[in-house]
């Protein structure tokens, strides 16, 4: 009766811990790694007690990511110099093992989890709003001169986490009222208001992102809810065009000039770069010039050529944990980062081709069960459909992106991960 009382114990932690996860991300790093390593230790803990190891044959995914983690921590172990940071990484592997273990045998949580996350995202959406036009939200925490970020204060990540807990709130919200009517006006509420917060929140890849899902959302859907998804797209942009704060309209407009000519400003710089590598004469002052000259107009493109430029050079194995600021800035760029703003450049450069490869695996097996999955005909599709859309959008390879390798990042993509694999493995074992 102990042993039982104790299991259960662990698995309300568990629960707790994974029903927190919004709220340490909004708090910051100190409360999410704590998040993170506690849910990582339990979890071992309760797998190695039960002895239930078999469960990483039915999620072929798990054994990919832990030979995607060693891969990762042998390259970097004989290559490169390590770093006790390196052996923080090994959380997400444990972190992303527990949540699928956890949902193996509590699935019954997972609408009660889904549903508290919207609950939270409508909250940060609303106070977004609040906040960009009475310029305080509702603690009384005042905007930022260029962004709202609400409960975030002066992180400039409440679009991104809007954004993420999205479609969690358009599908477990908006079936709420036995008349069809209220979930119609409440549908199109949501989907107004969840793209009209992550435009004041001036995450701008994150608009974009949301606007990806919302394509596939009109695809999935049946027609009533398509009606409703066409009318909420012209009342936001009206909307979003009415709002006080001009300076808003002028970074979107500054933004889609830039991503316009991303492609060219990422060719020039890189055909700088190799140029330069050949030439060795260049003076020092025209440089300077033509360095200015290629950060004009996209910042990212600049990053992605420079990551690219780096990683042709260490192709097999990478530049190690945390190199990338210190490789950029010896080529002496503007602009220069700790990443370079995309998950499948960052596996790239720090730890090479092969790692890279694995990692692409996983997404791609993944990728292909979800379209079986949600083109079959099942009778209820809303997670299927909520995880698809997520999936695609998160893991959209022409985008920035965080470091997967970052507390904040790295825990929504695993958690992700963690919720698709362990969905799509099981809708495909009950077919």
């Amino acid at each position: 009766m102990q042993a039982k009382q104790f299991k259960f114990n662990i698995e309300s932690s568990i629960y707790l811990l994974i029903l927190s996860i919004p709220l340490c991300a909004i708090s910051g790093n100190l409360l999410l790694n704590l998040n993170l390593i506690l849910t990582s230790l339990l979890g071992t803990f309760l797998i190695v007690k039960n002895k239930k190891f078999f469960f990483l044959k039915e999620n072929f995914e798990l054994i990919i990511l832990s030979i995607f983690f060693l891969t990762f921590f042998l390259v970097i172990f004989f290559f490169h110099s390590t770093s006790l940071k390196l052996f923080s990484t090994i959380k997400f592997l444990f972190f992303t093992t527990t949540l699928v273990y956890f949902f193996k045998y509590n699935e019954h949580t997972l609408n009660k989890i889904f549903f508290f996350y919207s609950i939270l995202c409508l909250v940060l959406i609303i106070d977004v709003i609040f906040q960009s036009y009475f310029l305080k939200n509702i603690l009384g925490n005042e905007k930022n001169n260029i962004f709202n970020s609400s409960f975030y204060g002066d992180e400039k990540l409440a679009g991104f986490h809007i954004q993420f807990f999205s479609f969690f709130t358009i599908f477990y919200l908006s079936d709420l009222f036995k008349k069809k009517f209220l979930n119609d006006i409440t549908l199109l509420l949501i989907l107004i208001a969840i793209p009209l917060s992550i435009y004041v929140s001036l995450n701008r890849i994150s608009i974009f992102s949301y606007f990806l899902g919302i394509i596939l959302y009109f695809f999935l859907i049946d027609k009533r809810k398509k009606i409703i998804t066409l009318i909420s797209i012209p009342i936001f942009i009206l909307i979003a065009q009415s709002h006080p704060d001009v300076k808003i309209k002028e970074r979107y407009l500054s933004f889609f000039h830039h991503s316009s000519m991303i492609y060219d400003k990422f060719e020039k710089n890189f055909n700088y770069l190799k140029s330069v590598e050949s030439n060795k004469k260049n003076n020092e002052l025209q440089s300077e010039i033509d360095t200015n000259k290629r950060y004009y107009g996209s910042g990212h493109a600049n990053l992605f050529s420079v990551a690219f430029y780096i990683w042709q050079e260490n192709k097999f194995k990478g530049i190690g944990y945390k190199n990338f600021f210190k490789k950029c800035s010896e080529l002496k760029n503007l602009v220069c980062s700790s990443h370079p703003h995309n998950i499948y450049l960052d596996i790239l450069l720090t730890s090479g081709i092969f790692s890279f490869l694995l990692f692409c695996s996983i997404i791609l097996m993944l990728f292909t069960k979800s379209l079986k999955v949600v083109f079959a005909k099942y009778h209820n599709q809303k997670l299927s459909y909520c995880l698809f859309i997520n999936g695609f959008t998160f893991f959209f390879p022409l985008k920035s992106t965080g470091s997967l390798y970052a507390s904040y990042y790295g825990t929504f993509i695993f958690l992700l991960l963690a919720l698709i694999i362990f969905h799509f493995n099981k809708m495909l074992k009950k077919k």
